[in-house]
């Protein structure tokens, strides 16, 4: 058999074999941290990304409500959770450089009475 004759099909299985399991291996979420951040309240940490570089966090009363906060690079950025009352305030910070410099790049209010009620598990 040469190389005229080989069947388009196989040569398409060839091309997409190995682009589908990049894709597969990375949107496969692996669970990294779960971290208790105030009563019964946790932040849970995900892998998110293909060469491991960025995670996702998720806020969880594990019972009532599971609310997805956003993904940060582990390098550089963070969330930053505050409470006052029943608010969570989360800041997503970001290195500017080496020194201690940093900016705040998102701001989000959660209301933990309202989260609760959602039951969005």
């Amino acid at each position: 058999m040469n190389a005229k004759s080989i069947p388009i099909k196989n040569v398409t299985l060839f091309l997409i074999a190995p682009v589908l399991t990049i894709f597969l291996c990375g949107c496969n979420r692996r669970h990294l941290d779960a971290n208790e951040i105030r009563g019964k309240l946790y932040i849970e940490t995900f892998s998110a990304g293909l060469a491991g570089n960025l995670s996702a966090q998720y806020l969880t009363d594990s019972v009532n409500f599971r609310i997805y906060i956003g993904t940060f690079d582990d390098e550089t950025e963070w969330f930053y959770y505050r409470f006052d009352g029943d608010s969570v305030y989360v800041e997503k910070l970001q290195n500017i450089d080496e020194t201690t410099l940093v900016k705040t790049i998102d701001k989000k209010v959660y209301n933990l009475t309202d989260l609760k009620k959602s039951h969005s598990l």
